[in-house]
């Protein structure tokens, strides 16, 4: 019998010493029987002859035990396998295009009365010019996953403003008190303005001012500005829009919105100009390019994302034989983890775990992940230990009746547009990572089922004629299980695993009770009759295939490490008064 598998069965595998005869018949002379024989044979967990402790530990933690999913917590089993979905791209395509915005705008100048035309002046103190700058913006996003703007990074842009003269021409030209005016999403970048401007930000929007300008001919005036901000409500020491912030529609803005520059100054020097008429105008060409180069974006995202993996079941215990068991443990749990590393971004998986044939199968929705480390428990009773969330399911110990070899998991994952969150390109949600975990702690009445062979040895000797024996033992345990030996399912085998058709097999004691609490110990006995008309088979026994029916005898006791079983008081007895009884018993009892 395979040890590592004993954890629902007798553990009838070990080997006892036959010492000497109550009674011998005169048909039977012990010459012509093993000394030895062999109740386990070579998968023997027992010493010869001894009734010591075999405990769970050394059953679960065989070194040819392929359990290698078992746990021990605080000395309580549980079975977890992992698995981690890859990581979820948030690939939205940041990129924001327009067609070049430009504008143009005139203001006349005031010449002095008798100011000749066709020579080079150079004339100061003239009064001051007002320009008003009028286009449209319209930007246009590739991805319609981008729903709401609140802000937008960008990189390097660059407003220009050329200065030229309608009538006329220039070496220079010096503003006295200049003043430019832009829009309030415009945000200009401080350290790139030109030398001497003072930038002033205020709801009503974006003022830069200067005591001088000078515009040389040809040359343009630019000012960077690396954002444009859409929220109607900004939290300055988060740098983010605030909770109840309204930004821009991607659909208004591809629209197009207001773009306006209202140009003022107080005085104007004309250096080296020359007029065509006597009415000249000052002409401004506002500039900025098409192509917006984007670093990040505030935003409100519909983002979804579907991902499918299986949850495998090869490692399962040995000691559960997985297509005879029907589990119903307490409470089962399948954990989700995940580390959200998008500040501010919170999403929702829709889960669906199903059988590979769809019998059964659980819907979960609305399972919450926020920013940070998230640990998500389904499970159908209230989760013990520590997590961001738990999801109560009533049937889900649905799917592993029967245990299968693997569950079909399908993951939606659902960014909502309820809030701004900060979308950088290429980011990612780290994968979430999927767990099983199935505590060794099971409702009162589960039942498993268990198949497997007992080794027993044979007498190996034909002379030999046993018409009736008897197996006896007692079993003494503290695992949380009763025992059922299903006589129906018995077969005898010879050393070719041929089966031994003509002996009867009768379970006269078959039921081993379980300890109800897993800590006090029970004895049961154990008594197989076998019946052989005409006494030639029994000899030639080598196995016995059985299958039992466990069942758990308390409610929510743990399998715990240090639980055990031992057998006690084993002995074969043969017809006519013969018994071959194993003395070590005595000994045994005397240490108890």
């Amino acid at each position: 019998m395979r040890y590592k598998n004993l954890i629902y069965a007798i553990p009838l595998a070990f080997a006892m010493t036959f010492s000497s005869c109550v009674k011998v018949d005169k048909e039977f002379d012990l010459d012509h029987i093993d000394g030895t024989v062999g109740v386990g044979g070579k998968h023997a967990a027992f010493p010869l002859g001894s009734s010591e402790k075999y405990y769970l530990k050394d059953i679960f933690e065989d070194e040819n035990s392929n359990s290698n999913n078992l746990e021990s917590r605080d000395g309580n089993y549980y079975f977890v396998s992992k698995n981690s979905l890859k990581e979820t791209e948030v690939d939205i395509d940041l990129n924001l295009s327009s067609k070049d915005i430009e504008s143009t705008a005139k203001s006349s100048i005031s010449l002095p009365s008798g100011t000749p035309t066709g020579r080079e002046l150079t004339l100061e103190g003239l009064p001051g010019v007002s320009m008003d700058l009028h286009s449209t913006m319209k930007l246009d996003t590739k991805d319609d996953r981008l729903v709401e703007l609140a802000q937008v990074s960008l990189e390097n842009k660059t407003l220009s403003l050329q200065f030229g003269m309608v009538d006329g021409q220039f070496e220079s030209l010096t503003f006295k008190n200049v003043e430019f005016k832009f829009p309030k999403y415009i945000r200009f970048d401080s350290s790139r303005l030109p030398e001497g401007f003072t930038l002033k930000q205020t709801d009503d929007g974006a003022t830069l001012s200067a005591k001088q300008l000078i515009c040389h001919r040809n040359k343009p005036i630019i000012f960077g500005f690396s954002e444009l901000r859409f929220a109607d409500k900004w939290d300055d020491g988060k740098n983010h829009p605030a909770e109840d912030a309204s930004g821009i529609k991607i659909e208004s803005l591809s629209k197009g919105i207001d773009f306006n520059c209202v140009i003022k100054s107080e005085k104007l020097d004309i250096t080296k100009g020359s007029f065509n008429s006597t009415s000249p105008s000052l002409q401004c060409d506002a500039h900025i390019d098409g192509k917006f180069d984007v670093k990040s974006v505030s935003a409100k995202v519909k983002f979804e994302s579907t991902q499918r993996s299986e949850y495998l079941f090869d490692n399962f215990p040995s000691a559960l034989d997985k297509e005879r068991t029907m589990i119903n443990p307490t409470n089962l749990a399948i954990l989700l983890e995940c580390n959200n590393t998008i500040a501010g971004l919170s999403f929702d998986i829709d889960a669906t775990l199903s059988t590979v044939d769809n019998k059964n199968s659980i819907n979960v929705s609305g399972i919450h992940f926020d920013t940070g480390h998230n640990k998500v428990v389904i499970s159908k009773a209230k989760y013990v230990g520590e997590c961001t969330q738990n999801k109560l399911v009533e049937n889900i110990e649905s799917l592993i009746q029967p245990i299968p070899d693997k569950l079909n998991a399908e993951f939606i994952l659902r960014i909502k547009p309820d809030k701004f969150v900060t979308i950088k390109p290429n980011m990612h949600i780290e994968g979430v990572t999927t767990d099983y975990e199935i505590p060794f702690q099971f409702e009162e009445g589960t039942q498993i089922g268990y198949r497997d062979t007992l080794d027993i040895g044979e007498i190996n000797e034909d002379k030999v004629e046993i018409k009736r024996a008897k197996l006896h033992f007692v079993l003494e345990s503290v695992v949380p299980f009763s025992i059922e030996f299903l006589q129906d399912y018995m077969k005898l085998l010879n050393s070719d695993n041929q089966e031994l058709k003509n002996v009867k097999i009768t379970l006269e004691k078959g039921f081993v009770q379980g300890s109800k609490d897993g800590k006090t110990p029970v004895s049961s006995e154990v008594v197989i009759v076998l019946d052989d008309p005409i006494g030639d088979q029994i000899a030639k026994l080598n196995s016995l295939t059985f299958e039992s029916k466990a069942m758990t005898t308390g409610m929510g006791i743990f399998l715990r490490e240090d639980q055990w079983l031992r057998g006690k008081k084993l002995y074969l007895e043969l017809p006519g008064g013969v018994i071959i009884k194993d003395d070590s018993d005595k000994e045994d009892n005397k240490n108890d």
